[in-house]
């Protein structure tokens, strides 16, 4: 192997890593708390490489927000087209969220960080892939509205329902570990599939035409 196809080989090891451990620091502190001697720390590398690979600390922070959004906008999309009618495209879409929220468990809280900070570290063409998100509800809203599956309704309202209580769910979730660990829940603690299901229920009796509404 030559040198630098090892050299090659060990800058993307590093970025990755380094990549892995901001999602970590940046989920648990956001960006503004968010050291690059802590990232470089966990990543086991020197912080002088966070500016070498990605221009600083803003430069990181941007790689990873747009993977992971773009990760997720894919899988929701592809579970989303392999669905039927519109009230079924809306279930792919929670079930998808659900399980990018599992796979990528700093995905709600770093990006949930960042909302409350008024998005202010996202450069614009992360802004237009995170609209994404919005743009596959209403679209699916729109469709379900024309055949008469839905009645008429606010798509913007709506999508922040659906994608607010999966937010919350997910971002509760180590609360909820806590007190089942110490055997003091509230209440019965549900699963995801459990409560995407209770969700999907309440958004499909809440899009239905007046007609099937029950009073």
């Amino acid at each position: 192997m030559q040198a630098s196809e090892r050299s090659g080989r060990n800058a993307e090891v590093t970025k990755e890593a380094l990549k892995g451990a901001a999602r970590q620091v940046f989920a648990q502190q956001g960006f503004e708390g968010g050291r690059t001697r802590d990232i470089a720390a966990r990543a086991r590398t020197n912080a002088a490489l966070i500016s070498y690979h990605f221009g600083g600390k803003g430069g990181l922070f941007t790689a990873v927000v747009l993977e992971d959004v773009i990760v997720a906008r894919e899988s929701l999309t592809r579970a989303m087209d392999a669905a039927g009618s519109p009230s079924e495209r809306l279930g792919a879409f929670m079930r998808a969220m659900a399980d990018v929220a599992r796979e990528r468990p700093t995905f709600l809280p770093l990006l949930a960080r960042e909302l409350m900070s008024a998005g202010c570290h996202l450069e614009p063409h992360v802004e237009e892939e995170f609209f994404g998100f919005f743009h596959l509800v209403r679209d699916t809203l729109r469709e379900g509205i024309e055949a008469g599956e839905f009645r008429p309704v606010d798509p913007y309202s709506t999508h922040i329902s659906l994608i607010g209580g999966l937010v919350w769910f997910g971002l509760t979730e180590p609360l909820r570990e806590r007190t089942l660990a110490e055997g003091r829940p509230p209440a019965p603690i549900p699963t995801w599939p459990g409560y995407v299901e209770h969700m999907w229920q309440l958004m499909l009796r809440g899009l239905a035409p007046s007609r099937e509404r029950p009073e």
